[in-house]
């Protein structure tokens, strides 16, 4: 214990005393509080709860902590500091958790919100009543509202859709009407869609002019879309809309018509009788896609191919449109040529057209002028001029003149005899140079014997031989000196 003593000008005070309103570091937060009183940016001591959630709402114990660490909050009851959803002041919603951490759960706690809104089926019959009941979830006699309202929910056997009970005085099917006490069912049809034709499928009925309710056609026809009140059968139908009004079955619509009868038809227009006819779907006549020329005219159809024939010769030439009438004013042809004119432009020249030898033009289009050949009748290789007409254009021979020696072939008869033939010692111009053999009468001799070897005379030979080259090819040689 501290003793206060009393001196003169002077009092003595406790150490508790002492800290007590002192604020060392000048930050304005008492010592007593300040998390460090040395240091004035050191924050006030507090007490926190950890938030692992960050929902700004604590979970356990609290604990002292210098100012608001990340983590902490300033508030506690978290129930679940896992979920940032579920803390002390969230909503409590359907979802079978305690949301607001008041240890109540979705129905049972009063404050719940967003509940679905159920009815009460108090009958339990399936078909809820109109008092309104809500809860998280259906069941227990609890359902979702239903199209139409249960006209008695403690009467389980008085539901919409039930089966009307003739004369039991009840409205058992809650339509708002009771049957007619002492009276057998009727038999009805019921008409949905108001067009006067009720759909298949009879119902015993309690009152025999119950509204919606019809007795069966007197055709027997009975309604194909009871949705719908314009389709029925006899209504009037509509061509081309997708939409069978009548109930036949099928879609009425328009068919194009082939009036020529050529297999065109004509763009068909609906506001056009003329270009169409009314069928039931599916059983129109298909016709190509080509517009036809004239649907009066069966010979104009939009498939003739017209040839161009430009230089007017007959032939046409590879150009062609198909069209319902040629392009212009132009010569066109309907017939196609067995072969295109090679040139359209020359009337002179066309496939068929005589050709004019020599000329270096191709009258007939066969892809080369038609020239004159030699002939080499002796097929030896050489010719003479000659009448042979070769239509490619390219001679076997070469051409040769035979006003030059040598060139041509001197005697076709023969095929020993041509240009650059071997030449022999006899009154023949086997080379066609223009003259017999003429060789050097000193030195070059012949034995008499045609195609052997010739010999060169030398001295001291003593057989007989004869020179090649004597002037009258008397085949005699005189020598002089007496050999």
């Amino acid at each position: 214990m501290t003793v206060l003593l009393a001196l003169a000008g002077c009092t003595w005070i406790s150490a508790e005393q002492l800290t007590q309103g002192l604020d060392r570091d000048g930050d304005g937060v008492d010592d007593r509080q300040d998390c460090d009183p040395t240091d004035g940016g050191t924050g006030t001591l507090e007490s926190r709860f950890d938030d692992l959630d960050g929902d700004g709402f604590g979970a356990g114990e609290p604990r002292t902590t210098c100012g608001a660490p990340p983590g902490t909050a300033e508030r506690g009851g978290d129930c679940d500091d896992g979920s940032p959803d579920v803390h002390p002041n969230a909503a409590e919603v359907c979802n079978g958790v305690d949301d607001d951490c008041d240890g109540l759960i979705d129905d049972l706690d009063p404050g719940i919100t967003g509940r679905p809104e159920l009815y009460r089926d108090d009958d339990g019959d399936g078909v809820p009543g109109d008092v309104l009941e809500p809860a998280c979830v259906a069941g227990h006699g609890l359902l979702p509202r239903a199209a139409q309202v249960d006209c008695d929910d403690a009467d389980p056997a008085r539901s919409p859709g039930r089966d009307e009970v003739c004369g039991n005085g009840v409205d058992d099917d809650c339509d708002d009407l009771v049957d007619i006490a002492g009276v057998d069912p009727f038999s009805r049809w019921f008409d949905a869609d108001g067009d006067g034709v009720p759909a298949a499928g009879a119902s015993d009925r309690c009152i025999a002019d119950e509204p919606g309710w019809l007795q069966e056609p007197p055709d027997g026809l009975f309604d194909c879309n009871d949705s719908r009140a314009d389709q029925f059968p006899g209504a009037l139908e509509v061509p081309g809309d997708g939409i069978d009004q009548d109930c036949s079955g099928l879609d009425l619509v328009r068919c194009p018509v082939d009036a020529d009868q050529d297999g065109f038809a004509p763009v068909l227009d609906p506001l056009d009788p003329n270009t169409f006819t009314l069928a039931e779907q599916g059983t129109c006549t298909s016709y190509p896609a080509a517009v036809d020329c004239d649907d009066a005219d069966a010979a104009l159809v939009p498939t003739t191919t017209y040839w161009l024939d430009a230089d007017a010769d007959g032939v046409p030439g590879a150009v062609q449109t198909v069209s319902c009438a040629p392009p212009d004013s132009r010569p066109w042809l309907t017939v196609g040529p067995a072969e295109p004119d090679c040139a359209d432009d020359d009337a002179g020249r066309a496939p068929g057209m005589p050709e004019v030898p020599d000329d270096g033009i191709d009258q007939d289009c066969s892809g080369a002028d038609t020239v004159t050949c030699p002939e080499d009748a002796d097929h030896d290789g050489h010719g003479v001029p000659g009448t042979i007409l070769e239509p490619t254009g390219v001679c076997a021979l070469a051409p040769c003149d035979p006003g030059v020696p040598g060139d041509c072939d001197c005697d076709d008869t023969r095929a020993d005899v041509h240009p650059g033939a071997v030449e022999l010692c006899d009154e023949v111009d086997r080379d066609c140079d223009g003259a017999p053999f003429a060789g050097p009468l000193e030195t070059l001799w012949t034995d008499g014997v045609p195609g052997q070897a010739d010999v060169v005379l030398t001295l001291g030979r003593t057989d007989v031989l004869r020179v090649c080259g004597d002037a009258d090819f008397d085949h005699t040689l005189t020598l002089s000196g007496g050999r």
